[in-house]
């Protein structure tokens, strides 16, 4: 009997665990809404103010780059505020409990008008070559380049 209660006390931390990554899992397989990213805000954009989102990049179960799972996350929040894009995305660096590497994204989520939707479909994105960087150093470094000179 106290065998089994001290291997089941043993095996109780590693279960907590396992469960709190079970709860970070729902929001990276989540479906992001369809959420355009514009660099710049449009001049006959709604601007509804700032969003940002934490994202845990310590996910082994899902397959996509953690720059991919974060954007997901930002465009997610921006829906919930009832925006349709989001512009002048920001990357930094976040430390969360049990979370050794982050990544925390901010925008302006955005309610943008059906024609400048139309112009970012039609006009090359500089940074489209970001999302195609292979790990998550050589895009941040393809988003730093990317940075307006002040």
């Amino acid at each position: 009997m106290i065998r089994g209660c001290c291997s089941i006390l043993f095996l109780l931390p590693l279960v907590a665990c396992a469960g709190a990554q079970t709860l970070g899992l729902h929001s990276a397989h989540t479906k992001a809404p369809s959420i355009a990213v514009f660099e710049q805000i449009p001049t006959d954009a709604m601007d509804l103010g700032k969003v940002s989102e934490d994202t845990c990049l310590n996910n082994f179960f899902d397959p996509r780059l953690g720059s991919e799972i974060a954007l997901d996350n930002l465009k997610i929040a921006a829906a919930r505020k009832g925006a349709n894009s989001v512009a002048g995305v920001t990357y930094e660096e976040s430390n969360r409990f049990f979370c050794a590497t982050g990544l925390k994204l901010t925008a302006h989520a955005l309610v943008a008008t059906p024609s400048s939707l139309e112009e970012l479909k039609n006009a090359p994105a500089a940074s489209q070559k970001c999302n195609a960087a292979g790990n998550l150093s050589d895009f941040m470094s393809c988003k730093m380049q990317a940075l307006p000179d002040n």
